[in-house]
């Protein structure tokens, strides 16, 4: 069974998959713009459209959403930090259903969209150089979130045991992830310069 990765690509039949890709990206700027302003009418709006294509789009995708707990426990506590600085109980939920929002939002871009087909739109608008620049940046959050799963997978068949000293486990995680990360770079460079790419042009 493919192991399920966050914010990597799913095919599925629904409507999100078949919007055109440029259009999804334009529409993902224009909703995190909608849900960051301070009313209640488009916050909630956005939460319930986010919320609904979630749950509407494919198990793959409401299987990334629901993993991501970790995540949302770090915007509640955000929120209720929120809560506590501006003394508004409005203020703190508003805060962390923005950030819940908008990775939703960012969760649906990738997991419904190809990359190489953003790509191909992009090169007909902008340079090809700057369009695969472009997408190539896009393509590095699921690569990290990919990586660091691939890592504990790695240490889980290995018997590994997590320690209780926060700091040691920080460290193992995040050094060989910036490792396997700089490699993956080298990699995709290489893959570039094979396929006669240059700078220059």
């Amino acid at each position: 069974m493919k192991t399920n990765y966050l914010f990597e690509y799913y095919p599925h039949n629904s409507l999100l998959f078949r919007l055109n890709p440029l259009f999804k990206l334009i529409v993902l700027i224009a909703f995190c713009v909608l849900s960051a302003l301070p009313n209640i009418w488009t916050v909630s709006i956005s939460a319930l459209i986010s919320l609904f294509f979630t749950l509407s789009s494919g198990k793959h995708i409401r299987t990334q959403f629901f993993s991501m707990w970790k995540i949302f426990i770090f915007f509640i506590l955000t929120g209720i930090i929120k809560y506590i600085t501006s003394n508004s109980i409005q203020d703190g939920v508003f805060f962390c259903t923005r950030l819940i929002t908008m990775t939703a939002a960012g969760l649906l871009f990738y997991s419904t969209t190809k990359l190489s087909a953003l790509r191909r739109l992009l090169s007909k608008i902008i340079s090809k150089k700057a369009a695969d620049l472009f997408v190539m940046m896009l393509s590095f959050l699921p690569l990290i979130f990919k990586t660091a799963e691939e890592l504990k997978e790695a240490r889980y068949s290995r018997s590994f045991k997590s320690d209780k000293r926060v700091l040691r486990s920080f460290k193992l995680i995040t050094i060989p992830l910036l490792i396997e990360m700089f490699q993956k770079v080298d990699e995709m460079a290489d893959a570039w310069y094979s396929r006669g790419y240059n700078s220059d042009k």
